[in-house]
């Protein structure tokens, strides 16, 4: 895709740091740290190096080739507490039981957090948490027992992203007044240089940094006018809202302005200038902040000599459509909602590559576990990517299978919900409920051939001559949803 940006965005090319003479680390610690970075709603096309969308991420761009980066990384289920639950449990969605952004994550000690605590480490979660479900249709705070083995604790669960708010270790609200990305990343570089003394005792650390944005939160306007937690309940009350909610502070939005004349995919249709152009400064705003904020941590990492032995991830709980097919958001099937950025670096181990393999949110979890040398509980669903990392085998698997769900299923039926899989070339999905029949049709099925068809403007339907394929992709989600007990076809397609 030819990108011509206007003169003046360049001006953010300025936020890339210099890089500075390593020091010497001031031990030899053996079992690396990890420091896992997640945004919120970011779409693996908005990335400057990927050359999709008009959005400006130098830190990212030069981390990028200094990881194993995955360029067909996707979500497990694209939407916020249950992918999150995948990526921190390592399981897909019916065998973690987090059905929805109210359900809870239970603790079986097989979590991220939990296995790394066991495992000798200082662990930290700082940002946005959302597996914890809404206590009395609130976010509160967490008691310790219920945070999944991270020990260090500094947690928001809305999306004020201007007047971050959040919870500690004690039962009282933290009002921040700050743009969220920028607090977060001073709190990580706190627990990155203190960590409590504990570097001191050689103990290595896994940091959980997740931020809120680029997904759409209150404006300042709007969070001076209303005060209350999180946004959802309220936007009924917004006479005017500025880009569906995505907003940026003012420096970031600036260099995406006039937003009309950013180039777009070619899936987004003309009728839909009203809704998606607006949001495009926030969008793509917030995330060239969060790779300001992301370059400062690496930083740390070069000068404090702790870079060549920590794992670095980067990566996003799903995407966002922004226009795309003519809708906003995230939820469905294409490959802007479930396509997010994956890049992983550990260079005491691992050569950077451009990596072309499927990968899906549940294999994160073991393919960290195994760089660090922690066994891999065997109730994870993923698979670790570690051997193919490192060079020793070539292919991993030529299928990842995904879903969406809006509930827990149950025998009073579905809300709406699908099964996906998702080859090196095709997208097959089975779904149900009224409200799909619009992108499935009467036999309630849709083919997509990415090869041919890379922005999935035209669906395939039984009869079309892809039969065979998508008898054969069926058959495979149908075998997929029998070996994890997801009554889905059993019980619920017809």
């Amino acid at each position: 895709m030819d990108i011509r940006y206007p003169i003046h965005i360049f001006a953010l090319l300025s936020l890339s740091q210099a890089s500075s003479a390593q020091k010497k680390p001031a031990m030899d610690q053996k079992k690396p740290n990890v420091l896992f970075v997640m945004s919120d709603q970011h779409r693996r096309q908005a990335l400057g190096f990927m050359k999709e969308d008009p959005v400006i991420t130098p830190n990212l761009d030069k981390f990028a080739k200094e990881a194993v980066t995955f360029t067909r990384a996707y979500s497990a289920h694209p939407v916020s507490g249950p992918n999150r639950a995948c990526l921190f449990s390592g399981k897909y969605t019916q065998n973690n039981k987090v059905f929805g952004n109210d359900c809870r994550l239970e603790d079986d000690g097989n979590g991220m957090g939990a296995l790394f605590k066991k495992s000798g480490y200082s662990t930290g979660y700082i940002g946005k948490w959302h597996l914890d479900g809404h206590e009395g249709g609130k976010y509160s705070f967490v008691p310790r027992e219920r945070r999944l083995g991270f020990e260090y604790w500094l947690i928001s669960q809305g999306h004020r992203h201007f007047d971050g708010r959040y919870y500690g270790d004690k039962d009282s609200l933290i009002v921040t007044g700050r743009w969220m990305p920028d607090y977060e990343t001073e709190k990580a570089l706190e627990f990155l240089k203190n960590r409590n003394g504990e570097r001191d005792e050689g103990k290595p650390f896994c940091l959980v940094v997740s931020y809120a944005p680029p997904h759409n939160g209150m404006g300042p306007g709007f969070q001076n006018k209303h005060n209350i937690g999180h946004w959802n309940a309220l936007l009924k009350d917004l006479p005017i809202r500025k880009g569906s909610g995505f907003a940026a502070p003012k420096r970031f939005e600036e260099m995406y302005e006039p937003a009309d004349k950013l180039p777009r995919r070619k899936n987004v249709e003309k009728v839909d200038n009203k809704e998606s152009y607006p949001a495009l400064p926030g969008y793509f705003g917030a995330i060239t902040s969060i790779d300001e904020n992301f370059g400062k941590l690496i930083q740390e990492l070069k000068d404090s000599g702790e870079w060549e032995n920590t794992i670095v991830v980067y990566t996003s709980d799903h995407g966002e459509l922004l226009g795309s097919h003519g809708r906003m958001y995230k939820d469905l099937w294409y490959e802007e909602s479930i396509g997010v950025p994956l890049m992983i670096s550990y260079p005491a181990k691992l050569k950077p590559k451009k990596a072309a393999q499927l990968i899906n949110s549940i294999d994160i979890l073991p393919t960290l576990l195994e760089l660090a040398g922690i066994e891999i509980p065997e109730v994870i669903d993923g698979n670790s990517y570690a051997d193919y990392m490192n060079g020793k085998e070539k292919e991993t698997t030529d299928k990842i299978f995904f879903q969406f769900d809006r509930g827990v299923l149950n025998d009073n039926g579905p809300d709406r919900y699908y099964r996906a899989v998702r080859t090196k070339r095709y997208t097959y999905v089975a779904a149900m409920s009224p409200y799909y029949d619009q992108f499935v049709g009467k036999n309630k099925e849709v083919l997509y051939d990415n090869e041919k068809d890379p922005y999935q403007l035209h669906p395939i339907f039984l009869g079309e001559k892809y039969d065979a394929i998508m008898n054969e992709l069926r058959t495979a989600v149908m075998d997929w949803c029998e070996q994890t007990h997801d009554p889905f076809f059993s019980k619920y397609w017809k």
